[in-house]
């Protein structure tokens, strides 16, 4: 899989060193140069030169305004930008004109205020692209047997900790996820990208919901 990535996203994961869990379940990461150069450096200008040693060393691309005059696709990202300037933030703005540009399925963001771009392309508000936020990557690390539940609590209260200004619930979190992946509650892409997901990985979703739910009720 391939996705663009929003700021807040990297802030949480590399302040609270969870990096990992963007390049683990991806191909390729692509981020607009503002949101590396305008966001990110003023935000925190630790994250900031951490993230840039990894653009030579990992699986993430800047793009700049030059990579998309190049590819001839600068007008493409210039209109998605207008068409939806009056819905997002300009950094989120810019983070979903690129999924849409570049036909990146995924957007990786951890904005989740009520229209954000995670709650609106969960709506699929704009179409053809998925949004994932940390708490959901996690939710795939449980599911596929890389981390005990345990430990999906554990990474999700530190991450919480160390990069939160408003600090979330785990138990609120966790079960809107189940909740956006389930058939009666969720979208028909939602319930297909998780039923593909688990056919791929081999993975029993009913058992692995089922522990999850055991442990919610039994420490929560």
């Amino acid at each position: 899989m391939n996705a663009s990535v929003d700021t807040d996203i990297i802030i949480h994961l590399y302040s609270s060193k969870h990096e990992s869990l963007l390049y683990n379940f991806f191909d390729n990461l692509y981020i607009y140069e503002y949101l590396v150069e305008t966001e990110l450096r003023k935000v925190s200008s630790k994250v900031y030169s951490k993230f840039l040693s990894d653009v030579n060393s990992k699986n993430v691309s800047i793009v700049t305004d030059i990579d998309l005059v190049k590819k001839g696709m600068k007008p493409i990202f210039d209109r998605y930008v207008s068409e939806n300037e009056i819905l997002f933030d300009q950094g989120e703005l810019y983070a979903i004109a690129l999924a849409k540009t570049l036909g990146l399925p995924t957007l990786l963001t951890d904005d989740t205020k009520e229209f954000g771009p995670h709650r609106m392309l969960v709506k699929e508000l704009i179409e053809e692209v998925f949004p994932l936020t940390f708490y959901e990557l996690l939710f795939l690390e449980f599911i596929t047997g890389r981390i005990t539940v345990n430990k999906l609590h554990s990474k999700f209260e530190l991450i919480n900790k160390v990069s939160m200004q408003n600090p979330m619930s785990f138990r609120s979190k966790i079960l809107k996820t189940v909740k956006r992946f389930s058939y009666t509650f969720g979208t028909d892409r939602d319930f297909e990208w998780i039923n593909n997901y688990c056919k791929v990985c081999k993975i029993d979703y009913a058992v692995e919901v089922y522990k999850l739910e055991e442990y919610l009720r039994s420490n929560l």
